[in-house]
């Protein structure tokens, strides 16, 4: 009798045990299921756009690119944006310095330049004038792979932006002006920054 009593106690409680655990294990597939679906993918998940994807987005089709052959560089440029000559100011003359400019209808302008040099010593003592002068904000960024420091002027007339590149052959820096204020101060800055990603070496 005693034998038949356990054995029909058992039974119920291991059922309800059974129970209780495929619907644990139910709940829980559920949960983790949902919890996938609604989650927003990982940065991880979709590959990073490659150098030709991100700049094949950023840089219209009719910009003209300018290459020098010397110094092994080049970059893009829109069409209305004056490229310096070869026989014009400022000097010094190319293949050492390449000026961008466009003038607007209401004065002001966007002027870049792109200067390169193999003295080093020469670019770091500009580097550290600025520094001691205390004016610039100073932060870094990497341009066509390479490591740079960029100097943001404060005040006065024309804002003044410029990139040294840390190459020790040759060196290049890059900047541009414009009004502080102006009408076209933000189109100029936008042009600037896609031209300054369309730069590589050659």
């Amino acid at each position: 009798m005693i034998k038949k009593h356990s054995q029909g106690f058992i039974n119920p409680i291991s059922l309800v045990l059974i129970a209780f655990l495929v619907i644990g294990v139910g709940i829980f597939f559920f949960l983790k299921n949902k919890g996938i679906t609604n989650a927003p993918p990982s940065p991880t998940e979709s590959p990073a756009p490659t150098q030709s994807q991100t700049e094949n987005s950023q840089i219209p089709d009719d910009w003209l690119t300018f290459k020098n052959t010397t110094y092994l560089y080049q970059i893009n440029y829109p069409p209305q944006f004056h490229a310096q000559g070869d026989k014009e100011p400022p000097y010094p003359p190319p293949p050492v310095s390449k000026s961008f400019t466009l003038k607007y209808d209401n004065g002001e302008w966007c002027d870049f330049a792109i200067v390169a040099s193999t003295n080093i010593e020469g670019f770091r003592g500009e580097i550290a004038s600025i520094r001691e002068q205390g004016k610039d904000t100073e932060s870094l960024t990497t341009i066509a792979g390479v490591a740079a420091f960029v100097f943001d002027a404060q005040g006065g007339d024309a804002i003044n932006r410029t990139y040294y590149l840390d190459q020790n052959n040759p060196r290049l820096r890059m900047g541009y002006n414009y009004r502080p204020a102006g009408k076209y101060s933000q189109e100029c800055a936008d042009i600037v920054t896609k031209m300054v990603s369309s730069f590589k070496f050659l």
